[in-house]
């Protein structure tokens, strides 16, 4: 191999490696915000559903991959007394909210016919249903 292949080949190799983006941040599809609207918490037998909740609570979901609340993350409910902030993880679909005890793991999120569902880590379900509002 010539060495005008060898700088070309480095040349190219090195624009691949600067290309490539190591930084963490959010999926497109959940930057914004998401406003609650339905909290599941099951009794212990399966039976549980989302029940409508009217709340002012808020998720947003930056593109630099914080995350912040105007309520309580660390646990179901509408609470806005006790807001949160934190960081998304992804590809596991997991938040990371600051200054929570964590007895049974991490809060984890899905969505699902273009709703965003949080999972807490209860002993029984308990999740929260939020809608996008932007």
């Amino acid at each position: 191999m010539s060495m005008k292949n060898c700088f070309i080949l480095i040349a190219l190799l090195g624009l691949l490696i600067n290309c490539t983006d190591d930084s963490e941040g959010t999926d497109p599809k959940l930057e914004g915000r998401w406003q609650l609207k339905a909290v599941l918490n099951d009794p212990g037998d399966g039976s549980g559903t989302f029940q409508p909740v009217e709340s002012d609570k808020y998720i947003e979901f930056l593109s630099n991959g914080e995350v912040r609340s105007n309520g309580n993350l660390c646990g179901s409910g509408g609470d806005i007394d006790n807001p949160s902030t934190g960081t998304v993880v992804l590809p596991d679909s997991v938040l990371n909210i600051d200054n929570c005890p964590r007895p049974f793991g991490p809060t984890r999120f899905r969505i699902e016919s273009g709703k965003l569902i949080l999972s807490y880590p209860c002993i029984e379900p308990c999740e929260e249903k939020y809608v996008k509002l932007d």
